[in-house]
């Protein structure tokens, strides 16, 4: 694909399809992508809505999830068989790192605390990580 040619993506979550286009190359439409699934995940969290589960990649379908097949008013012409389907990474992390801190005070067991010094440990860092871990 050269560089003047067109680029798009679909996004299919668990909440939205969304289609993005423009040009440029397969790259910078994952970048694209990427770019717009933190900032959907950090809004959703930041409104304090539930992120919900993606789709599963294997259930995804070119043309049954092509999101506007059945509306008029929209025509987009996609080569198939220069299309593919596949996952981008986001760090929601980024997305959310202008949020002011929180400061919180917290209790753990002796052994925890002697444990996180002992290995250096960020205890707000691990805390934050084992958040978003478990929001999985």
């Amino acid at each position: 694909m050269t560089q003047k040619q067109m680029v798009k993506f679909l996004t299919k979550h668990g909440w939205t399809t969304v289609s993005k286009q423009g040009k440029g190359s397969h790259i910078e439409a994952l970048e694209m992508a990427s770019e717009y699934l933190g900032l959907t995940v950090a809004d959703f969290i930041d409104s304090g809505k539930q992120v919900p589960l993606p789709t599963d990649i294997n259930t995804l379908d070119l043309k049954a999830d092509e999101p506007f097949k059945e509306d008029n008013d929209i025509q987009i012409a996609y080569d198939f068989d220069k299309s593919f389907i596949t996952m981008v990474y986001v760090d929601v992390n980024s997305y959310l790192g202008s949020q002011p801190p929180v400061k919180k005070t917290l209790t753990i067991p002796k052994w925890a605390d002697d444990l996180g010094k002992k290995h250096s440990l960020n205890f707000s860092k691990t805390l934050e990580d084992a958040i978003l871990e478990k929001r999985k």
